[in-house]
Order: C-alpha cells, then sequence, then structure tokens
C-alpha cells in the first residue's frame, strides 16, 4: 500500500514518492502548486484530484490584483 499523499510540501514524488536527486528531477503540480512529481505520468495518473481541490478553493486576494480596504493608504 502507497503512502497517503500529503498537502505539506516534500521533496519526494507525490505518486511513486521517489526523493529528488541527482537523476530525479521534481517538477511542482500546476493545479495545487504543492505536490512534485518525477514525471508527467505520474501526474496524469494522480488524476485532476489536485487540480480540482486548487480550483475549488479559488484565487487568494493576493491573486486578483485587489486590495482589501484596509490595506489602504490613509
Amino acid at each position: 500500500m502507497a503512502p497517503p499523499t500529503t498537502k505539506l510540501p516534500s521533496y519526494k514524488c507525490g505518486r511513486c514518492w521517489k526523493e529528488k536527486g541527482p537523476d530525479v528531477k521534481l517538477s511542482v503540480c500546476g493545479g495545487c502548486k504543492v505536490l512534485y512529481y518525477c514525471s508527467a505520468e505520474c501526474q496524469r495518473a494522480t488524476g485532476p484530484s489536485t487540480k480540482s481541490t486548487a480550483a475549488s478553493s479559488g484565487p487568494t486576494p493576493a491573486r486578483t490584483g485587489r486590495r482589501s480596504p484596509r490595506s489602504r493608504p490613509s
């Protein structure tokens, strides 16, 4: 049984758990920006679950380009 996928950043593939090293290059997930994958195959095998989780959380205020009313200079 494979270890559960965690949302905490780690330098291991989110599917096969290969560790980052000289022969293993990891890429960050484009959907959640938290998990890492050693190959496109591993990312595809994980499915759209991380992307849908990232999409459902919506943009953060910093990414919208709008300021909150409290952050305006007086």
